[in-house]
């Protein structure tokens, strides 16, 4: 079942699991706003990090339980991560800027310096372990009709191109135990957007017309958000030494079309399909 709005999974810590400090970037991201209260409800001390451009970069200490209020900040900015002395076990790094139309400089700027500075930020406070959250964009324009951890990377957008750089500065350093880089599909959920599943449920709720284009082409794109939290929780108790870049998707494949004819009927729409 989809999950509501309001809702949020279980938590599912294995028996015995030892509970960790958790820092999450990005905490206001989709992924994070599903993944910060499944990690608190778990028994981990979370501390979540967001970005306000007309708030100028500080941090408040006022542990509540095992959830700190969020640190509001620029991650690109060395002074702020240098304030911060809370020392955690794990950071999960969730924060991005995806805007194709921004200015490079941006882009690079949020994509890449940030890496650096969190790889530094790791550095100093003795953090052993690193999960990053990059993107199947890294891989740019693909040959083939799979995907893998071995797929090259050919003219990537703005958004692939920084992500893959800072996959680079992830596999260069030498300070963390362990590192996880993981290309991400489109992931679904309430209250998903930016791509084009969301796109076509929108158009269904709307009786709209959907457009689509290969409509025998098969698809496994995605992720659920569920599983998408799931796998993260694996990796936040697995103690694997060295550093992994790999893309996740859902495990069955199936055509264009039978995905559309899917939300049209689950949402009881009316909605005419044109290939």
């Amino acid at each position: 079942m989809p999950l509501q709005s309001g809702e949020w999974i279980l938590p599912f810590r294995r028996l015995g699991a030892e509970l960790q400090r958790i820092l999450v970037t990005g905490a206001s991201s989709f992924v994070g706003k599903y993944l910060i209260p499944l990690l608190v409800n778990s028994g981990h001390e979370v501390q979540g990090i967001i970005r306000k451009t007309d708030v100028a970069p500080k941090v408040v200490f006022e542990p509540r339980s095992f959830f700190r209020p969020h640190l509001i900040g620029d991650l690109s900015d060395k002074e702020f991560l240098k304030s911060l002395k809370w020392k955690p076990d794990i950071i999960i790094h969730l924060a991005a800027n995806s805007d194709v139309n921004a200015d490079m400089s941006k882009i690079f700027k949020d994509n890449v310096t940030s890496v650096e500075n969190l790889l530094e930020f790791a550095k100093i406070v003795g953090c052993p372990k690193l999960i990053a959250i990059s993107t199947i964009s890294v891989h740019g324009d693909v040959l083939h009709q799979s995907v893998s951890e071995s797929t090259g990377f050919v003219k990537p957008n703005k958004y692939g191109f920084t992500k893959r750089a800072a996959e680079i500065l992830l596999q260069r350093d030498t300070n963390l135990r362990s590192k996880y880089v993981v290309r991400l599909p489109a992931v679904l959920g309430f209250g998903a957007s930016k791509h084009w599943i969301s796109r076509v449920f929108l158009s269904a709720t709307k009786n709209n017309e959907i457009e689509i284009h290969n409509p025998s082409s098969l698809f496994n794109n995605a992720i659920y958000i569920n599983d998408l939290l799931r796998f993260l929780e694996q990796l936040i108790l697995r103690p694997d030494i060295g550093t992994y870049a790999f893309p996740i998707a859902s495990t069955k494949p199936i055509e264009i079309k039978a995905i559309v004819d899917l939300i049209i009927e689950h949402s009881n729409s009316n909605s005419k399909v044109l290939v």
